[in-house]
């Protein structure tokens, strides 16, 4: 686990974030344009967002299963901010901050390793 900076405030997009477990089945949109590996995605709850295409096996037309569970939880960082990185995924990091908080930021909200004292 290695600890970044942040370089860039970043807030919570998706007020309600998508959530599904392992075998799910989910509809699927389009990819993402702007990070590559997201899929827009509608769970069976019938709440909409984006989802890692990695975690979702293609099994029909428009469909797929969900691989594991998944939440896409984003953290409102701000810039000075340290935050643990625990997963990279297509151009997002899922961090734990301070105060034990967890989600997803853009990768590119945060600066080189902070050395460690």
């Amino acid at each position: 686990m290695a600890k970044v900076r942040v370089n860039r405030d970043y807030r919570v997009v998706y007020a309600t974030p998508i959530e599904f477990a392992k075998g799910d089945e989910l509809m699927l949109g389009h990819e993402d344009a702007e990070y590559p590996g997201w899929v827009w995605v509608r769970t069976p709850t019938g709440n909409e967002g984006w989802g890692p295409l990695a975690w979702i096996e293609t099994i029909g037309s428009g469909l797929g299963r969900a691989l594991r569970q998944y939440s896409a939880v984003e953290l409102e960082v701000g810039a000075g901010e340290e935050v643990d990185v625990i997963q990279s995924l297509s151009g997002w990091l899922w961090v734990r901050n301070h105060v034990g908080y967890q989600g997803w930021i853009p990768a590119d909200t945060v600066a080189e390793p902070v050395s460690q004292r």
